[in-house]
């Protein structure tokens, strides 16, 4: 019976952080904080055991960049407390940091039954928001864009490109031909709906990283009838996605009203504030979580509120937490993507390296750091990374501890 309460919780959680504006939007704000609460009370036992389990470098790494960011937090408290929201930064900047603790220590620590099991649920709710994003209209007159269950496209194009990685990582496992298929129409057809043009340049990117990893198995696999057929039915569907798209009003001048939208333009002024925010914050920052509303006082020209978010996450946490903050990201960073990466690169869990990496870029051109999901997908590679360094051992144990009862009984 716990075990079914478990999974509800896990369900909830996942769902709730990829689909958070559509929840609020129906069920209120306390769901958010509800179902990260029903899953901490109902995983306690998980969490205090994963504690106790072997740290590999990238865990320590993770958890020098939250004591950095709590100890950073708590002077910028001190320092510069009247000139900052005080609400925000220790109440909302203590709950951020417990949910990305949360996030990474239960994803690095599932067994492999427990991940397979939070995947699929994680490709559930990507099928549900992007049927929200079908049916949906544009998220402005002006533009064919459109979004799922989180309120930006540019989010949502983001935890797409997650979807798709994730989903043939999941098609290596279960080997059925409708899923893989359904699965990449659907998340690349909403994909193009999202309309983010960085989506489409990381996605080039990391498909041209992957032909040239496994141009031998592609090229082994597309000389059969059904690599074949398989190939031309997803360039029909891509090429249908894009005429369909092509022919919407919206799209029709859509290079005149990018012109006048300035999305790229309005990405530089805030970066430019930025850099002047970690000149003049070099040591302490902003605060944590007060880029937007700082932001404001170093626009050289005016820019709308939407645009005021950092849309860059390695600018974001220097900018709010110093040169110490933005050291340990960074060092954490290179732990995760630089861990046992000859080992995953050879086999299936390639997908999910590329999964993590398509956060993680898509994370310079949208002010993620602060939402779960972007915890969740990087969470994911340090899974693989314990697994591949632990995963024998904690085997061999579990293989010990059962014969052991076996002669006991005996």
């Amino acid at each position: 019976m716990l075990s079914y309460v478990k999974t509800l919780a896990l369900f909830l959680f996942v769902f709730v952080s990829i689909n958070n504006s559509v929840v609020i939007d129906y069920v209120g704000e306390f769901a958010i904080k509800g179902a990260f609460g029903f899953f901490v009370v109902t995983h306690l036992d998980d969490l205090y055991y994963a504690l106790m389990k072997p740290k590999p470098l990238v865990v320590k790494a993770f958890f020098l960049l939250i004591l950095t960011l709590i100890v950073v937090t708590f002077i910028t408290y001190f320092v510069k407390g009247d000139a900052i929201y005080m609400e925000d930064l220790i109440k909302l900047s203590t709950m951020r940091i417990l949910a990305f603790v949360v996030i990474f220590l239960y994803v690095t620590y599932m067994d492999r039954e427990q991940f397979i099991q939070f995947l699929y649920i994680f490709w559930f709710s990507m099928v549900v928001s992007a049927i929200i994003a079908i049916f949906s209209q544009p998220v402005e007159q002006y533009t064919f864009r459109k979004t799922g269950g989180t309120e930006d496209p540019n989010e949502f194009a983001a935890q797409l490109l997650a979807a798709i990685f994730t989903s043939y990582y999941l098609f290596k496992q279960n080997r059925s031909l409708i899923f893989i298929g359904g699965s990449l129409a659907l998340f690349l057809f909403t994909l193009l709906n999202a309309g983010s043009k960085s989506s489409f340049l990381f996605l080039g990117l990391l498909l041209l990283v992957i032909f040239l990893l496994r141009f031998k198995e592609f090229m082994s696999f597309l000389l059969t009838p059904q690599g074949l057929f398989s190939f031309v039915l997803l360039l029909g569907i891509v090429g249908g996605a894009f005429f369909y798209v092509s022919q919407t009003t919206a799209a029709k001048g859509l290079a005149q009203r990018a012109q006048q939208t300035g999305t790229l333009h309005e990405r530089l002024v805030v970066w430019r504030a930025g850099s002047e925010m970690i000149r003049d914050n070099f040591f302490l920052g902003v605060g944590f979580a007060q880029f937007p509303h700082v932001s404001k006082g170093y626009l050289k020209e005016y820019i709308p509120d939407e645009a005021l978010p950092s849309h860059n996450n390695l600018i974001k946490i220097f900018a709010e937490t110093g040169v110490f903050g933005f050291i340990a990201f960074v060092f954490f960073i290179i732990t995760l993507f630089g861990s046992r990466v000859g080992e995953i690169v050879r086999g299936d869990y390639l997908w999910i390296y590329l999964a993590s990496l398509s956060t993680f870029l898509m994370g310079l051109t949208i002010p993620s750091l602060h939402h779960k999901d972007y915890w969740f997908f990087l969470s994911m590679l340090s899974f693989v990374i314990y697994h591949l360094q632990y995963g024998e051992e904690e085997a061999e144990e579990d293989a010990f501890i059962e014969n052991a009862s076996i002669v006991d009984i005996e």
